[in-house]
């Protein structure tokens, strides 16, 4: 960025020069870049931002801005010196008088765009705010410099051109070559347009009507994919899978990666657990680091899908559920899916069957791929099913059932202590033999009335494994409980008392996040849930809706202040709107 705003400050100075033809007038319009940009410096500052990407950014785009006001009061003055033929100083005092107010107008008008933008909302505005203010502080500044520095410079530099023969000064021979083409070009383009308002009306409701057909093929994300030199994978196996088979098939991943890709990989990192919802023993993640851009044939998406289409196919006998994309993303580390989208209710069952169905019409949607859903069943589990009516006999409340599992088989931190310095955490379960199987787990016990086991204990004996309680007290689980092997969720997401699952999906390139989102929005709405149903777009798709309504919200701020600022110049309400008119004309040729 610091190269683009050093070659950005030169080329505005040649363009100055080549068309002014004037080295003075492009030394005092070309010495308002840097003074502008290092007052803004001391703005920047004051409110305490750093010199990164985007205030970088920000000073770039502002150079062809903070130039342009330099530029204009500059010609003003010019134009008194050469046409009214006034002494420099006597033509910068009054010809920045008469420039001023447009010079104030356009200033204020750019600064009413950028401003809005730094207070935006969302993780996006967390961003634009030190773009917008130090774009709107460059702005301001350069104002300053041109009613200022570029009067002072000009009185000083600026001299009056000398007469040739035939009477022609410097800029009637400038206008005499290819600007007098350029001005004549103009001149027929604009009495043919007064002359056939008709045909010029009816390009721009072309223009405008054309809008909807240039804005629906864009592809929408929320930021630009760059190619950043790796990706990862994220290969889940078969709920049960031992850690070790998950490692074996993470390096065979990795060494098919290395064989496919050969001279572009640098480096390859398997990885065993993940972390947060994803972790598992059986959740396996492949980093690749890929060479730098200019060291390699293929781009960082060709490898993706060379990943995705040649070596995810070859581990199909392992019934996998993979992801590969690009490492890393806003909001932090390891594969952030393009698509999220959330439902959630009070019966998990029927979200398996919603997302299922969601799901579908997904892969329907061209440029979506590794679609995929939170919801991951099969794993392994043993219910314990209580004998409610036994138990009561017995005086065993349910939920002790359930502490005494959770304390016997969960792990339970039951106090801590201090040694050497240092504080240890104490831990309390059974031993491995009574939780390592449903024999095991049957012998433990759970604690009963005394009243109701007295009469009992003739038949039951005392029950090894350790319990909760001792003596005639001591039921065992066996007795009460009955243990089913069974499947079930690997985990389950809840927010507000609801259970929820979530959709995630990757778009190829040239693919759109938002079309995808916009079937899944579909999608759940035809099928008819109740009101105790929900769903809607998370993670970096919501910041993706955030930052769309956030932008129109500045937008339309933007006009509202620029029409103010337009309607305080030219003392009317109905002149605005005619500037304004042009800004929706050219948005189908920016999209285009």
């Amino acid at each position: 960025v610091e190269e683009h705003l050093i070659v950005g400050s030169v080329l505005a100075s040649i363009v100055v020069l080549v068309f002014l033809l004037n080295w003075r007038a492009t030394l005092i319009s070309a010495l308002a870049i840097p003074a502008s940009i290092i007052a803004t410096f001391g703005l920047m500052w004051i409110m305490g931002f750093t010199l990164n990407v985007l205030t970088l950014l920000a000073l770039t785009l502002a150079v062809g801005i903070v130039i342009d006001d330099a530029i204009v009061v500059l010609e003003n003055i010019a134009r008194f010196i050469d046409e009214k033929g006034m002494d420099p100083f006597e033509a910068a005092i009054e010809g920045t008088r008469e420039i001023g107010l447009a010079v104030l107008a356009t200033t204020l008008s750019l600064v009413a765009v950028f401003l809005p933008v730094a207070f935006m909302t969302g993780i996006v505005g967390r961003f634009m705010n030190s773009f917008g203010l130090t774009m709107a502080f460059a702005i301001m500044v350069s104002l300053i410099v041109a009613f200022t520095l570029t009067p002072t410079l000009s009185a000083r530099m600026l001299k009056a051109p000398k007469r040739t023969k035939d009477g022609k000064g410097h800029d009637a021979i400038k206008e005499g070559g290819f600007f007098r083409h350029i001005d004549a070009v103009y001149t027929k383009m604009l009495v043919w347009s007064l002359g056939h308002r008709w045909a010029i009306g009816l390009l721009c409701f072309l223009a405008l009507g054309s809008m909807p057909f240039v804005v629906k093929p864009i592809p929408k994300d929320f930021l630009p994919k760059d190619d950043e030199s790796q990706f990862q994978i994220t290969a889940r196996a078969p709920e049960g899978t031992s850690l070790q088979e998950t490692r074996d098939i993470g390096r065979a991943i990795a060494a098919k990666i290395q064989q496919e890709m050969k001279n572009e990989v640098q480096y390859s990192l398997v990885t065993i657990g993940g972390s947060g919802q994803s972790a598992a023993r059986n959740n396996a993640t492949i980093f690749v680091r890929l060479k730098d851009i200019d060291k390699r044939e293929r781009s960082q998406d060709d490898l993706i899908a060379v990943a995705r289409d040649k070596v995810i196919p070859q581990f199909a006998a392992d019934d996998l559920r993979t992801t590969v994309g690009p490492a890393g993303g806003v909001g932090g580390g390891g594969v952030q899916a393009d698509i999220l989208y959330t439902i959630g209710g009070p019966d998990l069952d029927k979200l398996n069957d919603v997302s299922q169905k969601m799901m579908s019409d997904l892969r329907k949607v061209k440029g979506v791929t590794d679609v995929d859903t939170s919801l991951i069943a099969g794993k392994p589990e043993l219910a314990a099913r209580v004998d409610r009516p036994l138990a009561a006999q017995l005086g065993v409340q349910p939920q002790d059932v359930a502490q005494s599992l959770n304390f016997l088989v969960g792990d339970q931190e039951v106090s801590t202590f201090q040694q050497g310095g240092e504080q240890y955490e104490v831990h309390v379960r059974a031993s491995e033999q009574f939780r390592d199987s449903r024999e095991g787990i049957s012998l433990l016990t759970v604690p009963g009335n005394p009243t109701t086991v007295d009469s009992l204990a003739s038949t039951t004996g005392t029950a090894g494994g350790g319990g909760a309680a001792a003596g005639a007290s001591a039921i065992p689980l066996s007795q009460v409980v009955k243990f089913v092997s069974q499947t079930g969720p690997a985990s389950i997401q809840r927010l507000n008392r609801n259970r929820e699952v979530t959709i995630q999906a990757n778009v190829l390139p040239g693919g759109s996040a938002q079309a995808g989102l916009d079937a899944l929005a579909a999608s759940f709405k035809a099928q008819n849930l109740g009101p105790e149903y929900n769903g809607g777009p998370t993670g970096r798709s919501k910041e993706q809706a955030k930052a769309f309504m956030a932008f129109l919200a500045a937008f339309g701020l933007s006009l509202i202040f620029v029409y103010l600022i337009l309607a305080a110049q030219f003392e009317s309400w109905l002149h605005p709107i005619t500037i304004l008119l042009s800004l929706p004309l050219t948005v189908p040729f920016a999209l285009i």
